[in-house]
């Protein structure tokens, strides 16, 4: 997540949390399991008690996640932890998932070319979360499984805006 720190203003304070399980490839993830199909937001409960026991009182939080990481952003909104907005990179949302506020500013980048969370379903998730009434910015790319520069831009452009937050 180190890559995208310097989307956000420099008065922020930026914490990237490791994921809480170890992966078979190398590195961690946020929950055990499959990768695909996307888990119920369940998977996500012991991260996002894990980050609930961390957050210090009455934060302004903007959730991002790449991937893994980008549901288990979704899944701390929608579990009722401070979230002004969240930013999806590459993510998936998980099926079951608990409706966002209304009042969650949501930015999704997504590579047409993802080989590992098809672009088809963070079209649906973006249909779902239009339906759920949140302020929604969809930002495609020529990529694959990362986030491409014109979504880069975008991020950066959609960041600041809870700077004053």
């Amino acid at each position: 997540m180190w890559v995208f720190a310097d989307a956000a203003p420099r008065t922020w304070t930026i914490v990237s949390l490791r994921g809480i399980a170890p992966a078979p490839e190398g590195g961690y993830r946020w929950h055990v399991g499959l990768r695909w199909p996307p888990p119920p937001a369940s998977a996500f409960a012991a991260a996002v008690a894990s980050i609930k026991e961390a957050l210090p009182s009455n934060p302004v939080v903007v959730w991002m996640g790449f991937s893994q990481g980008a549901a288990l952003a979704l899944c701390c909104a929608a579990a009722g932890l401070p979230a002004a907005g969240v930013a999806c990179l590459a993510g998936f949302m998980p099926p079951d998932l608990t409706p966002l506020p209304a009042t969650t500013a949501v930015l999704w980048a997504h590579g047409r070319h993802d080989d590992q969370v098809p672009i088809e379903s963070a079209r649906a998730a973006g249909d779902v979360l239009r339906v759920w009434g949140v302020s929604l910015e969809f930002c495609e790319a020529d990529t694959g499984h990362k986030v491409g520069a014109d979504c880069l831009r975008a991020l950066r452009q959609w960041l600041p805006r809870f700077a004053g937050s």
